[in-house]
Formats: structure tokens, C-alpha cells, sequence
């Protein structure tokens, strides 16, 4: 047997010395054996821990998602009243107050807006409509153009008023609803709608599309980005096809064009949503 001098302490290795290794190597592999049976329980400790820590981040996760599914099936029922079905504001609230970000809220614009804007079709006065934390009315504003951003979340319109003191820029962010715009007493002539329209139900959207024209000015035009129905599964809000987003805005409306677009939403999101962004003019006669 051989007792391995670099494992040893100072102690053990003038111990060594006295009585010999092999004597040494029985004691020591012993007192060996209590320090790495001693290291072995304490790792045990700590794998105990960061399971247990794991654990919650993945309740916590897994309850924001059933959150949003719960608002989603909620907003796909019909109504029993004949009235609307909007989600109330504590669902919308929980997806911005449960500890993790909603799927749609990336932090930045969807690059389709982007995209608008850089060509010059987001003009003044401009609405950002379900504007969540504000980043598509924050983009706007930082081209020097007039913007308000609505939404029917508190807790998003928090987050959105934190965002625009911090970048020093000029946002008129409220809590609204989406189904009863014309309560904010003004016209635009630019409406943003991402991801707004395809969270309704059939009643719903007849009631949406009203309360549009109620804000926007004639000749004033929506650019509206929804799911559609190239995307995958049923997970999140409803899909959409081009056929519904015409018979929609069939009256006093002018659809000028639907373009295939990728809706980005976070890594985590159980597919990557294809999506359609309509330009939509509202017409200067009456419907």
C-alpha cells in the first residue's frame, strides 16, 4: 500500500515519517474517507438546494404560462350576455406582474414596424393601440413623431411611462380599452395594432373595428400585425387568414395590402408564429 504524499498534510506527513507508510496508509485512508464522505453530504446539501431553486423558477414559469392560456381561452369564448367578452384587466395585469415577461413582450418593436417607420408610413398624430410596455410608441417617438400609446393593462402602462423617463422621451402612455377608443377624444392619423386584433372574438371584432374609426381620422390608416394561419398548433391567440381580416374592415374600410410577416415573440415560445400585416385605410365617404 501506498499512501500518496501530496494528499497529506504537514501534520500527517510527520506522522508518516515515525511510524511508516504503510501503518500511515490504514489511518489516513480512514481519516480520508471521513472528509470526502463529509464533502460528498455537503455537495448533497447544496444539490438539494439548487434543485429546490430550480424548482420554483419552473413553477413560476409554468403558472405565467397558464396565465396567458387562460386568457387566451377566455378571449375565444363567445358571449354568454351578448356584450363583450374583453379579458378583464387583472388577466392582462398578470402577464406583466408574475415575476417573468410575456411572450410578446421582446423589448424591442417588431422589425414590421420598424420597417414602417424607416419608409415614413407611421405619420402624425399616431396611436399605438395595446401598446403593452410601450417599445412601438417609444420607437416612434424617439423619430421625433407624435405618439400615444394605450393599452388596457396597468401594470404595461407602469412599465411603459418607467421606459420613456428613462430614454428622455415624450409619450402620452394611459390605460385604455381597445373596444371603446372614441373615450379618448381625439383623432390619429396613424393607428399601430400588434398583436391587438387577433386577441377577439368574432363579436369582438366588429366592435374593435368600430371603435377604430372612432379615433382615426378619414384617410387615416391602421397597420394591423396578427397571427395567421400558417401558424402551427393552437398554442397563444387565435390565427387568422386573410379572408377574415378583409371581411372585417369590409365596410368604410379600404384593405390595401396583406404582406406575410414572422411575429417574434420570446425564445421560450412554443413555435415561431407566422403572421400577416395589413395596411388599412379608413375611407373618406360614408360606409
Amino acid at each position: 500500500s501506498y499512501v500518496n504524499p501530496d494528499v497529506l498534510s504537514d501534520g500527517d506527513r510527520t506522522l508518516s515519517d515515525d511510524i511508516g507508510e504503510p501503518a500511515v496508509d490504514l489511518a489516513f485512508k480512514g481519516q480520508a474517507l471521513q472528509r470526502l464522505t463529509s464533502e460528498v453530504a455537503s455537495l448533497r446539501d447544496d444539490t438539494r438546494v439548487l434543485t429546490a431553486i430550480v424548482q420554483r423558477l419552473d413553477n413560476s414559469h409554468g403558472r405565467l404560462l397558464e396565465e396567458i392560456r387562460a386568457i387566451h381561452r377566455q378571449q375565444s369564448r363567445p358571449s354568454r350576455c351578448g356584450g363583450t367578452m374583453t379579458t378583464p384587466q387583472a388577466g392582462w395585469d398578470s402577464a406583466y406582474e408574475a415575476g417573468a415577461r410575456a411572450p410578446w413582450d421582446i423589448g424591442r418593436p417588431q422589425p414590421a414596424f420598424v420597417r414602417l417607420a424607416d419608409a415614413g408610413e407611421l405619420t402624425a398624430p399616431v396611436l399605438d393601440c395595446g401598446c403593452g410596455t410601450g417599445e412601438h410608441a417609444l420607437m416612434v417617438a424617439e423619430r421625433g413623431i407624435e405618439v400615444v400609446g394605450v393599452d388596457f393593462a396597468p401594470a404595461a402602462i407602469e412599465v411603459a411611462r418607467g421606459k420613456a423617463q428613462e430614454r428622455e422621451l415624450r409619450v402620452d402612455f394611459q390605460v385604455a380599452d381597445a373596444l371603446g377608443l372614441g373615450r379618448l377624444g381625439r383623432e390619429f392619423r396613424t393607428v399601430i395594432d400588434s398583436g391587438v386584433f387577433h386577441t377577439f372574438s368574432d363579436a369582438e371584432r366588429g366592435m374593435y373595428v368600430e371603435s377604430l374609426g372612432t379615433a382615426l381620422e378619414p384617410g387615416g390608416v391602421v397597420h394591423l400585425l396578427c397571427f395567421s394561419e400558417l401558424t402551427p398548433g393552437d398554442y397563444g391567440p387565435r390565427r387568422v387568414t386573410q379572408a377574415e381580416i378583409r371581411d372585417a374592415f369590409a365596410k368604410g374600410w379600404d384593405v390595401r395590402r396583406i404582406e406575410a410577416e414572422r411575429f417574434d415573440v420570446l425564445p421560450d415560445f412554443p413555435v415561431r408564429p407566422y403572421a400577416w400585416l395589413a395596411r388599412i385605410v379608413r375611407s373618406t365617404l360614408p360606409p
